[in-house]
Protein backbone atom coordinates (compact mmCIF):
# COMPACT_ATOMS: atom_id res chain seq x y z
CA UNK A 1 0.00 0.00 0.00
CA UNK A 2 1.32 3.51 -0.83
CA UNK A 3 2.17 5.39 2.49
CA UNK A 4 1.45 8.93 2.37
CA UNK A 5 1.81 12.07 3.96
CA UNK A 6 -1.24 14.51 5.47
CA UNK A 7 -2.49 17.06 2.69
CA UNK A 8 -2.83 19.76 5.82
CA UNK A 9 0.01 19.16 7.61
CA UNK A 10 2.41 17.66 5.41
CA UNK A 11 4.35 15.70 7.99
CA UNK A 12 2.20 12.91 9.74
CA UNK A 13 1.22 9.87 7.47
CA UNK A 14 -2.16 10.18 6.07
CA UNK A 15 -3.74 7.41 8.26
CA UNK A 16 -7.30 8.44 9.10
CA UNK A 17 -9.28 6.75 6.95
CA UNK A 18 -13.53 7.84 5.86
CA UNK A 19 -12.60 11.38 6.22
CA UNK A 20 -15.59 13.82 5.14
CA UNK A 21 -14.54 16.02 2.19
CA UNK A 22 -17.49 18.22 3.09
CA UNK A 23 -18.51 18.71 7.12
CA UNK A 24 -21.20 15.47 7.95
CA UNK A 25 -23.61 17.74 9.72
CA UNK A 26 -23.92 20.01 6.30
CA UNK A 27 -25.26 16.70 4.64
CA UNK A 28 -27.20 14.17 6.87
CA UNK A 29 -30.43 15.82 6.23
CA UNK A 30 -30.01 14.22 2.55
CA UNK A 31 -30.30 10.69 3.70
CA UNK A 32 -33.56 11.10 6.08
CA UNK A 33 -36.66 10.68 4.21
CA UNK A 34 -39.80 8.46 4.34
CA UNK A 35 -38.44 6.17 2.12
CA UNK A 36 -35.86 5.23 3.41
CA UNK A 37 -32.12 6.60 4.43
CA UNK A 38 -30.70 7.01 1.27
CA UNK A 39 -30.49 10.06 -1.37
CA UNK A 40 -29.99 9.90 -5.25
CA UNK A 41 -26.40 10.52 -7.25
CA UNK A 42 -27.65 11.87 -10.78
CA UNK A 43 -25.36 11.93 -13.87
CA UNK A 44 -25.27 13.14 -16.27
CA UNK A 45 -26.20 10.57 -18.71
CA UNK A 46 -29.50 10.79 -16.28
CA UNK A 47 -28.90 7.39 -14.94
CA UNK A 48 -29.29 7.55 -11.00
CA UNK A 49 -27.68 5.09 -7.97
CA UNK A 50 -28.32 5.54 -4.39
CA UNK A 51 -25.82 6.83 -1.88
CA UNK A 52 -25.72 6.79 1.70
CA UNK A 53 -23.60 9.63 2.89
CA UNK A 54 -22.02 12.72 1.35
CA UNK A 55 -18.39 12.06 0.05
CA UNK A 56 -15.71 10.30 2.14
CA UNK A 57 -12.03 9.39 1.09
CA UNK A 58 -9.16 7.26 2.76
CA UNK A 59 -5.41 8.60 3.03
CA UNK A 60 -5.76 12.59 3.08
CA UNK A 61 -5.46 13.63 6.41
CA UNK A 62 -3.44 12.37 9.39
CA UNK A 63 -5.25 11.45 12.70
CA UNK A 64 -4.22 14.51 14.14
CA UNK A 65 -5.44 16.69 11.55
CA UNK A 66 -8.50 15.39 11.62
CA UNK A 67 -9.03 15.95 14.87
CA UNK A 68 -8.21 19.83 14.49
CA UNK A 69 -11.19 19.94 11.39
CA UNK A 70 -13.41 18.09 13.79
CA UNK A 71 -13.21 20.86 16.67
CA UNK A 72 -13.96 23.45 14.11
CA UNK A 73 -17.01 21.87 12.99
CA UNK A 74 -18.15 20.60 16.45
CA UNK A 75 -18.48 24.67 17.02
CA UNK A 76 -20.34 25.15 13.82
CA UNK A 77 -22.44 22.82 13.79
CA UNK A 78 -23.99 24.17 16.68
CA UNK A 79 -23.69 27.64 15.07
CA UNK A 80 -25.66 26.11 11.79
CA UNK A 81 -28.46 24.49 14.26
CA UNK A 82 -28.96 27.83 15.99
CA UNK A 83 -29.11 29.38 12.45
CA UNK A 84 -32.03 27.75 11.15
CA UNK A 85 -33.73 28.78 13.88
CA UNK A 86 -32.50 32.78 13.89
CA UNK A 87 -35.69 33.73 15.26
CA UNK A 88 -35.45 32.35 18.73
CA UNK A 89 -31.66 33.09 19.09
CA UNK A 90 -31.80 37.19 18.76
CA UNK A 91 -28.99 37.35 21.10
CA UNK A 92 -27.08 35.71 18.28
CA UNK A 93 -28.33 36.99 14.94
CA UNK A 94 -30.07 40.04 13.90
CA UNK A 95 -32.43 40.34 11.06
CA UNK A 96 -31.94 43.03 8.42
CA UNK A 97 -32.88 44.39 5.03
CA UNK A 98 -30.68 46.16 2.47
CA UNK A 99 -33.46 47.56 -0.05
CA UNK A 100 -35.69 44.59 -0.64
CA UNK A 101 -33.17 41.88 0.53
CA UNK A 102 -33.40 40.51 4.24
CA UNK A 103 -30.24 39.32 5.38
CA UNK A 104 -29.11 37.79 9.06
CA UNK A 105 -25.77 39.70 10.97
CA UNK A 106 -24.35 36.86 13.14
CA UNK A 107 -23.87 39.40 16.29
CA UNK A 108 -21.10 36.91 18.03
CA UNK A 109 -19.70 34.87 15.31
CA UNK A 110 -16.39 35.87 14.75
CA UNK A 111 -15.63 36.78 10.95
CA UNK A 112 -12.23 34.39 10.85
CA UNK A 113 -13.73 31.97 12.45
CA UNK A 114 -16.14 31.67 9.76
CA UNK A 115 -13.22 32.28 7.04
CA UNK A 116 -11.56 29.20 8.31
CA UNK A 117 -14.15 27.31 8.36
CA UNK A 118 -15.21 28.19 5.50
CA UNK A 119 -12.16 27.44 3.26
CA UNK A 120 -11.74 23.97 5.34
CA UNK A 121 -14.83 23.36 2.79
CA UNK A 122 -13.21 24.87 0.32
CA UNK A 123 -9.78 23.22 0.25
CA UNK A 124 -10.60 19.61 0.98
CA UNK A 125 -13.12 20.12 -2.10
CA UNK A 126 -10.39 21.13 -4.32
CA UNK A 127 -7.84 18.02 -2.78
CA UNK A 128 -10.55 16.21 -3.21
CA UNK A 129 -10.34 12.81 -5.71
CA UNK A 130 -13.77 11.33 -5.06
CA UNK A 131 -15.63 11.88 -8.54
CA UNK A 132 -18.22 13.81 -7.19
CA UNK A 133 -15.81 16.70 -6.67
CA UNK A 134 -14.18 16.35 -9.67
CA UNK A 135 -14.71 19.44 -11.28
CA UNK A 136 -13.78 21.54 -8.37
CA UNK A 137 -10.35 22.41 -8.47
CA UNK A 138 -8.20 25.74 -7.04
CA UNK A 139 -5.51 26.76 -8.64
CA UNK A 140 -2.39 25.33 -6.86
CA UNK A 141 -1.16 28.80 -5.61
CA UNK A 142 -4.32 29.49 -3.92
CA UNK A 143 -4.69 25.43 -2.87
CA UNK A 144 -1.44 25.96 -1.05
CA UNK A 145 -2.12 29.44 0.61
CA UNK A 146 -5.35 27.97 2.39
CA UNK A 147 -3.46 24.79 3.12
CA UNK A 148 -1.30 27.07 4.94
CA UNK A 149 -3.62 29.21 6.69
CA UNK A 150 -5.94 26.14 7.99
CA UNK A 151 -2.55 24.59 9.25
CA UNK A 152 -1.25 27.46 11.01
CA UNK A 153 -4.86 28.05 12.58
CA UNK A 154 -6.79 25.36 13.40
CA UNK A 155 -6.40 23.06 16.97
CA UNK A 156 -7.07 20.44 19.10
CA UNK A 157 -8.52 21.94 21.48
CA UNK A 158 -11.57 24.07 21.39
CA UNK A 159 -10.55 26.46 23.76
CA UNK A 160 -7.57 27.27 22.14
CA UNK A 161 -8.92 27.57 18.48
CA UNK A 162 -11.29 30.37 19.71
CA UNK A 163 -8.25 32.29 21.69
CA UNK A 164 -5.74 32.22 19.15
CA UNK A 165 -8.40 33.23 16.62
CA UNK A 166 -8.39 36.70 18.24
CA UNK A 167 -5.35 37.22 17.58
CA UNK A 168 -5.14 36.35 13.33
CA UNK A 169 -4.27 39.91 11.70
CA UNK A 170 -3.45 38.18 8.12
CA UNK A 171 -5.96 35.71 5.93
CA UNK A 172 -6.62 34.80 2.80
CA UNK A 173 -8.91 37.57 1.64
CA UNK A 174 -11.64 36.33 -1.38
CA UNK A 175 -15.14 37.11 -2.22
CA UNK A 176 -17.29 34.81 -0.33
CA UNK A 177 -21.34 34.57 -0.20
CA UNK A 178 -23.24 31.98 1.64
CA UNK A 179 -27.08 32.33 0.66
CA UNK A 180 -29.57 30.50 3.51
CA UNK A 181 -32.94 29.28 2.34
CA UNK A 182 -35.84 31.36 4.44
CA UNK A 183 -37.46 27.71 4.66
CA UNK A 184 -37.10 24.30 3.68
CA UNK A 185 -39.88 22.14 2.98
CA UNK A 186 -40.36 17.96 3.13
CA UNK A 187 -40.93 18.40 -0.52
CA UNK A 188 -37.46 19.50 -1.28
CA UNK A 189 -34.75 18.96 0.83
CA UNK A 190 -31.99 19.91 -0.85
CA UNK A 191 -29.17 18.69 -2.60
CA UNK A 192 -25.19 17.72 -2.74
CA UNK A 193 -23.16 19.84 -5.47
CA UNK A 194 -19.70 20.94 -5.83
CA UNK A 195 -18.15 22.62 -9.25
CA UNK A 196 -16.59 25.30 -10.69
CA UNK A 197 -18.59 27.52 -12.67
CA UNK A 198 -16.23 29.56 -14.69
CA UNK A 199 -12.50 30.14 -14.16
CA UNK A 200 -12.96 32.20 -11.13
CA UNK A 201 -16.29 31.45 -9.61
CA UNK A 202 -16.83 28.32 -7.28
CA UNK A 203 -19.91 26.71 -6.09
CA UNK A 204 -21.03 24.87 -3.28
CA UNK A 205 -24.74 23.50 -2.55
CA UNK A 206 -25.85 21.98 0.63
CA UNK A 207 -29.34 21.56 2.36
CA UNK A 208 -28.62 24.53 5.05
CA UNK A 209 -26.63 27.05 2.19
CA UNK A 210 -25.24 28.01 -1.17
CA UNK A 211 -22.08 28.76 -1.03
CA UNK A 212 -20.27 31.53 -3.99
CA UNK A 213 -16.51 31.28 -3.77
CA UNK A 214 -14.75 33.81 -5.95
CA UNK A 215 -10.69 33.59 -6.69
CA UNK A 216 -10.87 36.98 -8.19
CA UNK A 217 -12.59 40.26 -8.38
CA UNK A 218 -15.06 39.06 -10.51
CA UNK A 219 -18.31 38.95 -8.31
CA UNK A 220 -22.17 39.25 -9.32
CA UNK A 221 -22.38 43.01 -7.93
CA UNK A 222 -25.19 42.19 -6.30
CA UNK A 223 -23.58 39.35 -4.08
CA UNK A 224 -20.47 41.53 -3.74
CA UNK A 225 -23.01 43.69 -1.17
CA UNK A 226 -23.32 40.24 0.49
CA UNK A 227 -20.36 39.09 0.41
CA UNK A 228 -18.11 38.23 3.79
CA UNK A 229 -14.43 38.92 2.22
CA UNK A 230 -14.53 41.65 4.36
CA UNK A 231 -13.89 41.30 8.05
CA UNK A 232 -16.46 42.99 9.67
CA UNK A 233 -19.92 40.70 10.66
CA UNK A 234 -20.37 37.64 8.97
CA UNK A 235 -23.95 38.92 6.93
CA UNK A 236 -26.12 35.63 5.43
CA UNK A 237 -28.79 36.34 2.88
CA UNK A 238 -32.19 34.83 2.95
CA UNK A 239 -33.99 33.37 -0.36
CA UNK A 240 -37.39 32.99 -0.25
CA UNK A 241 -38.75 29.37 -0.81
CA UNK A 242 -39.95 29.72 -4.98
CA UNK A 243 -36.03 32.08 -5.79
CA UNK A 244 -34.58 28.99 -3.35
CA UNK A 245 -36.23 25.94 -5.40
CA UNK A 246 -35.90 27.89 -8.65
CA UNK A 247 -31.66 28.49 -7.98
CA UNK A 248 -31.63 24.86 -7.41
CA UNK A 249 -33.42 24.33 -10.51
CA UNK A 250 -30.84 26.34 -12.72
CA UNK A 251 -27.61 25.11 -10.98
CA UNK A 252 -28.46 21.43 -11.51
CA UNK A 253 -28.81 22.80 -15.06
CA UNK A 254 -25.48 23.95 -14.76
CA UNK A 255 -24.27 21.41 -12.97
CA UNK A 256 -25.42 18.73 -16.14
CA UNK A 257 -24.49 21.13 -18.76
CA UNK A 258 -21.08 21.79 -17.12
Amino acid sequence: MLITNCRLCNIQVADKKNSHIVSKFLGKELFISEIGNHAEQIYKNGKSRKVYSIPKEDSILCTTCEKRFEILETYFARFFNKLRNHQNFPEDFLLQKLGVQDFISCKKLNPTLFKLFIYSLIWRLSISKHQTNENFKLPNKIEEELRKFLNQNLSTEQKILLESVEMINEFPSYDLCMIKPENKTDNFKGMYSAFQMSKSAYLLVLVDFILFFYIDSSIDIVLKKFSNGQNKNVIIPISDDDRWFDLNKLIVSKMLNN
